[in-house]
């Protein structure tokens, strides 16, 4: 089971890792329905529902978590542009900055890097269309 707070940046990709395996093992595990399904959309929507059942999240789940925490860290990175054009808050010493003001680029980058392989997986439209324009808002900042 994956509890959201139990995961961040450094350990984002391990979620994944595990939402992926639970994906397998469901759809593994419930192969012999896949016959009784439409459409190979319709057997998907049934794994995704075994995967949310197993570890309290899927596809849809984590992608929408994932656009929390890329939204959040690009208005935190907003407010930041006026500053870090001067100095950030927290700079080091040396005029360096600090690696808490680059944490939320770091954390955005993470989020959508896993975002771009869930963007054809999620059977939730309207989150695919998030995800899609979340990644267009990114290429234009």
């Amino acid at each position: 089971s994956i509890n959201h707070n139990w995961f961040n940046v450094c350990n984002i990709h391990y979620a994944w890792e595990l939402l992926q395996r639970e994906r397998h093992e469901a759809e593994q595990a419930i192969c012999d329905c896949r016959a009784m399904c439409a459409t190979e959309a319709e057997f998907e929507l049934l794994v995704q529902r075994n995967v949310a059942a197993n570890a309290s999240m899927n596809y849809n789940h984590f992608a929408r978590l994932l656009l929390m925490i890329a939204g959040e860290r690009g208005k935190r990175l907003a407010g930041l542009g006026a500053a870090a054009a001067e100095e950030v808050p927290g700079s080091e010493a040396d005029g360096g900055i600090s690696i808490a003001a680059l944490m939320p680029a770091y954390e955005a980058k993470m989020a959508h890097a896993i975002l771009s392989q869930l963007v054809d997986k999620v059977t939730d439209e309207n989150v695919r269309g998030d995800i899609e324009q979340s990644m267009e808002d990114l290429s234009a900042a």
